[in-house]
């Protein structure tokens, strides 16, 4: 398989072999330790460039991430363990590299900040509440301001760079056929890239129980069903120093993603929590398109 697997020859992959392609276009997550219960949420679709031009930002420096014709659009939302967030992303699906992403926090942590992708790295809009009375205002009202680059390594600009929330798509996208099949992509997670291995594991039997939503109405899956068994490690390429380890729907460490082999649902997600120690992800809900 490719060592850089982009999500552009993913899609031309599905286009040649319809029971690969991911059929879901709307995800709804849960997950319990100690009686803390975090709730997740992941929608996706495609739709025009020009919906989305005026609100592409400029930078002061680089060359940004030009959108084609079309853009992929993800939205992603989470609540619990400690923190509130959310976001969503706009992706090159010929390239599958990311263009902007916005991202809101609430709770305990305050902040609204846009990333605009360029060839030199990840430019940064920030803005926090710059008071108390503040925290009661829309995000767009507060005044502590801040920007920057994050930059990336020299030996990789240019390529393509994905953001963490689109590995679940391109890990249902991947042509798996044999154990050890692996993928790599470049990945932007928490301020710095990583090189994120997708590796085939073989098949497991697991219990589901999810609701799910299609153009036949809504069903209740319940009961054994044999998934797809992958990996994902993500390995910065330069260490910064501090918590910036790679992260996916909050979790960090050494994934385990179980996939539905015919929808290319994905039905749990296993990793490290802070706070929590080791967490699974669990699928409530998956709509079918």
């Amino acid at each position: 398989m490719l060592m850089l697997a982009l999500l552009g020859s993913m899609v031309a992959t599905m286009a040649q072999a319809g029971e690969q392609q991911p059929r879901w276009s709307q995800l709804e997550f849960s997950a319990s330790k100690f009686f803390m219960t975090a709730r997740f949420g992941v929608t996706v679709h495609e739709r025009p460039a020009a919906d989305i031009s005026q609100s592409l930002l400029g930078v002061p420096k680089g060359q940004p991430v030009a959108p084609a014709d079309s853009v992929l659009e993800l939205v992603y939302r989470m609540s619990g363990f400690g923190h509130q967030s959310s976001a969503t992303l706009w992706v090159d699906p010929a390239s599958g590299a990311s263009l902007q992403q916005t991202e809101l926090d609430s709770g305990r942590r305050q902040r609204l900040r846009d990333y605009r992708f360029t060839d030199l790295g990840a430019w940064h809009f920030s803005r926090w509440p710059a008071s108390r009375a503040e925290q009661a205002l829309p995000p767009a009202q507060w005044t502590d301001l801040g920007e920057g680059l994050r930059a990336f390594p020299a030996a990789i600009r240019g390529q393509p760079v994905a953001s963490a929330t689109t590995l679940l798509w391109l890990a249902a996208a991947g042509d798996y056929t044999q154990v050890g099949d692996r993928d790599e992509v470049l990945v932007f997670s928490r301020g710095q890239v990583s090189r994120v291995g997708i590796e085939f594991r073989g098949r497991r039997s697991i219990q589901v129980d999810y609701q799910e939503h299609g153009p036949a109405g809504t069903q209740q899956r319940r009961g054994k069903l044999e998934a797809l068994v992958l990996t994902i490690r993500g390995q910065p390429l330069e260490s910064t120093g501090g918590d910036s380890e790679f992260e996916l729907l909050g979790l960090q460490g050494n994934l385990e993603l179980l996939l539905d082999p015919l929808t290319r649902i994905p039905l749990q997600l296993s990793g490290m929590v802070k706070i929590a120690g080791q967490v699974t992800v669990r699928l409530q809900e998956a709509t079918l398109r």
